[in-house]
């Protein structure tokens, strides 16, 4: 389609390492078209041209993110109301939830841009991860993206209990399978240089994920996230 071509047209030049590292570990393929990645992790803070930063593939990105979280609840939720229905979709596109999962995946690190004090606590991380969700699509289309999207941001992030509530909790998704395996869960967290907290897992004693956050809390979070994504993987 011509749109796709002039949406490509970006002399963005090849992926970092680390951002092409993380598009694998989290999405699991390794992109062709890496300039529409590239340019997905730009900020305009440090690329103020609209054709250089990301601000245009977040705009598609937002519009394919949420026809994806609306068909994901609608089917998961056969007995759901327009009313709770709406609730959990405005919750699931909310820049609450996409940041969250930006830090937590580790996305918002990657992001380049130029600004005073941390890329934690904006929204810079939930809008790259957007505009990830749109290069995605323009390089393998709806069905890939819907996949991905569900596979590594929906499933491991977005859990709903018997009262239709989302929880953005991996950590208790990490001991209540714990529990339907017999297994046992322990996490070692311990604060680091400049109040940066780094957690352990462990499962039967044994060494399964790590992660990072500003709290005990969020580096729990973390190591319970890449759990589900790894040692979880297999369990519904």
């Amino acid at each position: 389609m011509k749109w796709r071509k002039l949406f490509a047209r970006f002399n963005g030049g090849s992926l970092g390492s680390d951002q092409e590292k993380k598009i694998q570990e989290l999405f699991g393929f390794y992109p062709k078209q890496t300039a529409l990645f590239r340019r997905a992790f730009r900020h305009k803070s440090r690329y103020p041209r609209i054709q250089d930063n990301n601000e245009r593939p977040e705009f598609l990105g937002d519009a394919v993110y949420d026809l994806i979280v609306a068909e994901y609840l609608y089917d998961l939720m056969p007995e759901g109301n327009e009313g709770e229905l709406t609730r959990l979709k405005s919750y699931l596109v909310s820049r609450k939830f996409l940041n969250a999962v930006a830090e937590q995946t580790g996305i918002t690190p990657l992001v380049e841009a130029q600004i005073q004090g941390k890329k934690t606590g904006t929204s810079i991380g939930g809008n790259a991860l957007e505009a990830i969700v749109a290069a995605i699509y323009v390089e393998r289309g709806f069905e890939f993206v819907r996949a991905a999207v569900v596979r590594s941001i929906l499933e491991p992030y977005a859990r709903l209990n018997a009262h239709t509530e989302v929880l953005f909790d991996p950590k208790s998704k990490v001991f209540e399978l714990a529990q339907k395996r017999g297994v046992t869960v322990e996490f070692i967290t311990e604060e680091g240089e400049k109040a940066n907290f780094k957690s352990l897992l462990l499962i039967d004693d044994e060494k399964v994920a790590y992660g990072t956050g500003n709290s005990k809390k969020e580096a729990e979070k973390s190591a319970g996230a890449r759990a589900l994504k790894s040692f979880f993987s297999n369990i519904t």
